[in-house]
């Protein structure tokens, strides 16, 4: 797998970004689904399976939501027929998957595999951030233990503001782990590969 993909441009770099619900269990203020996350739609894991069939060996592919680990088997239904077809495959999640650590760690040691996990940075001030560090600091405890490939990744703040922040939470000797994303933007990107919706259509734009 390529040394670096916890800073790669996913818009510009994925071969396959593949919405799979958009349903999210959190409230980001300024996301993009904020209207329709709690629609429920899942992508038809038949109209996924086909579209992986286009792809060539060792194809980038990014699995997002929504957050995807709302979904029963999200690892067996989207996951594993990537790794079968030899795809490298980027998980975005926020987390949710810890809840049930000690059952994802040996799946999600697979090299062909980096987590990009966010953090909910419009919620600092909540009485939840704190559990959620300390959430966040045992999983990159044992992924790191399992040699599990995962970045951290947050949006609209600056290193220094999340050094900061992070102070006391354990997770200062992983902030090397961290990358920082530039802001939402409504507007429409022109992307390198294909964006496959929960809803089975196609696009070459973002979002």
């Amino acid at each position: 797998m390529r040394k670096d993909l916890k800073g790669v441009d996913i818009y510009k770099e994925a071969d396959l970004i593949v919405e799979t619900t958009t349903f999210c269990n959190k409230s980001c203020k300024g996301c993009f689904f904020e209207d329709k996350k709690r629609e429920k739609i899942i992508l038809n894991h038949l109209v996924y399976y086909n579209t992986l069939l286009n792809l060539k060996k060792r194809s980038l592919i990014v699995l997002r939501g929504g957050e995807i680990s709302t979904i029963n088997d999200w690892f067996d239904i989207f996951v594993k027929p990537a790794l079968d077809r030899q795809l490298i495959v980027i998980i975005e999640s926020n987390g949710l998957f810890m809840e049930d650590l000690n059952y994802f760690l040996p799946k999600l040691r697979h090299k062909n595999i980096f987590l990009r996990i966010s953090f909910d940075l419009m919620h600092i001030k909540s009485r939840n951030f704190r559990k959620e560090c300390a959430q966040k600091y045992f999983f990159a405890k044992m992924a790191t233990k399992k040699r599990i490939n995962f970045g951290f990744y947050a949006t609209g703040m600056e290193s220094e503001q999340m050094i900061n922040l992070l102070k006391g939470s354990g997770l200062e000797e992983y902030f090397f782990k961290f990358y920082f994303l530039k802001k939402y933007s409504s507007e429409k990107l022109n992307i390198n590969g294909i964006y496959l919706r929960a809803d089975g259509t196609t696009q070459r734009y973002y979002p």
